[in-house]
C-alpha cells in the first residue's frame, strides 16, 4: 500500500463526503456511477455528468464491480491531480478507450474530448467549439497515428499527449487549444 498526496485534512473532509453521498446508494458504504460527479462537486473537484464523468468511474472502478469504494476514489483521485505525467497519460488513455480495445478511435477521442472539455469549462466558463474540436481530432491523428489505422494505440496516444498536452486532465487547461484553420502544413 502506498501513500496518497492528500493533506490528513483533505483526507478527512474526502471521507466525509463520500460518506454523506455513499449514503444515497444501495450499498450505503460505495458510490455509483451516478454520484460520483455529486462527490467531485462536494469536494470541489471540477465535475458535470456526461461521458467523460461516466469513464472516469469506471477507470476507478479497479474491482470491476460497479460501485467505487473509499479507497479506489481516493487513489483514482490522487492519479488524476497529483499523478507524475505519465501516470495521467495512462489514465487518460483508459478513459478514451470506451470500448476498452486497447486503442481510440476518432468517435471515442472526440467523444471523450468533448465531455471533459465540458467538465473543464464548467470550472472555468471557457468553451471550444465544434470546428475546434474536429481540428484537434483531425491534428492528433494526422499526427500520431503512425500505422495508419484510423485508431491510437497505447504509444500513439502517449506522442499525441506530449505534442497536445490538453487532451490530458489536469495536465493542462482543455481551453488552450489552438484555431486549425491557418495552420496546415504537408
Amino acid at each position: 500500500a502506498g501513500t496518497v498526496p492528500f493533506s490528513k485534512h483533505e483526507l478527512t473532509v474526502f471521507w466525509q463526503e463520500f460518506r454523506k453521498v455513499a449514503a444515497k446508494s444501495p450499498s450505503g458504504n460505495t458510490i455509483t456511477k451516478n454520484h460520483l460527479a455529486e462527490l467531485f462537486q462536494a469536494c470541489h473537484v471540477p465535475a458535470e455528468t456526461g461521458a467523460y464523468i461516466g469513464r472516469l468511474f469506471d477507470v476507478f472502478d479497479v474491482s470491476k464491480d460497479g460501485q467505487v469504494d473509499f479507497r479506489e476514489f481516493v487513489v483514482g483521485l490522487a492519479q488524476l491531480i497529483h499523478g507524475s505525467v505519465e501516470q495521467k497519460i495512462k489514465l487518460s488513455f483508459k478513459i478514451y478507450d470506451e470500448d476498452q480495445n486497447g486503442t481510440i478511435s476518432k468517435e471515442e477521442l472526440r467523444h471523450v474530448f468533448a465531455s471533459m472539455c465540458r467538465t473543464m469549462n464548467f470550472a472555468q466558463s471557457t468553451t471550444v467549439s465544434e470546428d475546434d474540436l474536429m481540428g484537434l481530432v483531425q491534428d492528433v491523428f494526422v499526427e500520431n497515428d503512425l500505422d495508419h489505422d484510423g485508431r491510437l494505440n497505447y504509444k500513439e496516444f502517449v506522442k499525441a499527449a506530449k505534442n497536445h498536452p490538453e487532451l490530458v486532465p489536469y495536465l493542462s487547461p482543455p481551453s488552450r487549444h489552438r484555431s486549425h484553420s491557418s495552420n496546415s502544413s504537408s
